[in-house]
């Protein structure tokens, strides 16, 4: 019995064989062996060789077909590439296999190291990323702290553990958003102050706690905003609203836009008594002189409001540990006015009669669910699911006609939608965007 292994295989010889008859494995391995003996010399005896473990267990795989035997052969080689190659060509040289005639071809000589070599590669790789991800500079190192000391400031506040930071208690003003992604990211830009309400239900125990602190209530820049703020100050007092940019969610932006938004932030009393006013009349900025705010008296003429900024309130301590901008301490220049930093929203083709005819009825069916759904070209419904899962969804769809949505219409949907040759966004308002001729979008 010859050795059945080899310590080392370089190459792989693949070999095919079609047999004029029925055979055994038996059959074939003692023709290799016999018609190959003394034919290339002593030194390539496959006899020896695999004595030798220059060659391993030569296998054999027959499959009888149409009285006929076909099959593969494999030898395994520890050979140079040279012998291996005469080794190869001596097995194509059998022409028969007991006393039917047989033909062999060798479909590849493949060499196992390269194999290996890929193996080598990509565990160097995956060693060599490691190494880099523990062997982080200072900097990094640094950023890492301290963004777990933030995180880990994170509490848990009333009997539903509401997410919150460390210093909701002691500060007398409070800042409210939707979740714990926000509160997280407000932490790591050093605001302290703030609490998350967890959803759009308005949490039973949080609203003592409003009704005795100076709230801000900052929410996402969508319609689930909107609907949240509504809903939040028909429950509690709030002071303030600010809004995060159309399209945006508070968890996702910079220090410079909370910063930003928080500046904008504007009284509550005044959306509250005029909310129709506000949201449907905008000023343009002017270059100089005050905008005066204004509101409808009970003749429903305009009437100048006292500015919103009492002179006798004493500063608190501000939100931020770096000073940054609180609506009830900072001060104002003589210029500024809220109405006036609000740009108008995009400006919104009208809809056609056919067009309000095809999408009215489903607009109306997801209006209030913050919901949005996809129609085929025929109006048939293609897929419903909610406004945040709205761009991951679409990217999985095919033959995307027209998308309605119980929301804002924003930059990056309409980049995805170019993408699906949709033809029709249709939702309840514009953010800033470019009006394009591929899409047409429309406010219902």
């Amino acid at each position: 019995m010859g050795k059945t292994y080899i310590n080392t295989v370089k190459y792989n010889i693949k070999a095919k064989f079609e047999i004029a008859g029925l055979v055994d494995k038996h059959d074939v391995i003692g023709a290799v062996f016999g018609q190959s003996e003394g034919l290339i010399g002593e030194d390539l005896d496959l006899r020896e060789l695999q004595k030798n473990g220059k060659i391993g267990r030569i296998d054999i795989f027959p499959e009888p077909k149409d009285g006929k035997t076909i099959g593969t052969l494999v030898v395994p080689s520890s050979l140079d590439m040279v012998q291996t190659s005469i080794l190869a060509a001596a097995i194509e040289s059998i022409e028969k296999v007991g006393p039917y005639e047989s033909k062999f071809a060798v479909e590849q000589i493949e060499d196992t190291r390269t194999n290996k070599r890929e193996e080598i590669k990509t565990r160097a790789k995956e060693l060599l990323n490691k190494f880099l991800k523990d062997s982080s500079p200072s900097t990094e190192m640094a950023d890492e702290v301290r963004e777990s000391a933030r995180i880990a400031g994170v509490t848990s506040w009333g009997t539903e553990n509401l997410p919150c930071g460390p210093e909701i208690e002691k500060e007398t003003e409070l800042i409210v958003v939707e979740g714990r992604a926000d509160v997280l990211n407000l932490l790591r830009n050093n605001v302290k102050n703030v609490i998350g309400i967890n959803g759009s239900k308005i949490p039973a125990s949080i609203i003592p706690l409003l009704n005795r602190k100076k709230v801000i209530l900052f929410t996402d820049g969508d319609r689930g905003g909107e609907l949240i703020q509504r809903q939040l100050m028909q429950q509690a007092k709030i002071d303030f609203i600010a809004r995060a940019p159309d399209g945006k969610e508070v968890e996702e932006l910079s220090k410079k836009e909370i910063t930003v938004a928080l500046r904008k932030a504007i009284p509550a009393k005044d959306i509250s008594r005029n909310q129709t006013f506000l949201k449907e009349r905008s000023f343009p900025p002017r270059s100089t002189g005050f905008t005066p705010r204004r509101s409808f008296d009970s003749k429903n003429s305009f009437s100048r409001s006292p500015r919103p900024y009492q002179k006798d309130f004493q500063p608190t301590r501000s939100f931020a540990t770096r000073r940054p901008f609180s609506p009830f301490t900072e001060k104002r220049d003589s210029n500024f006015s809220p109405f006036e930093e609000r740009k108008p929203e995009a400006f919104s083709a009208p809809a056609t009669p056919e067009e309000k005819t095809k999408f009215e009825p489903k607009m109306n069916e997801i209006k209030g669910k913050m919901d949005a759904v996809m129609l085929d070209e025929q109006g048939k419904e293609i897929k419903k699911t909610k406004i945040r899962e709205l761009v991951p969804v679409l990217k999985e769809q095919k033959e995307i006609h027209s998308v309605l949505l119980d929301g804002i219409i924003t930059k990056r949907l309409i980049e995805e939608a170019k993408k699906h040759s949709v033809k029709y966004i249709i939702g309840v308002k514009k953010g800033k965007i470019e009006e394009t001729p591929e899409i047409k979008t429309l406010v219902m």
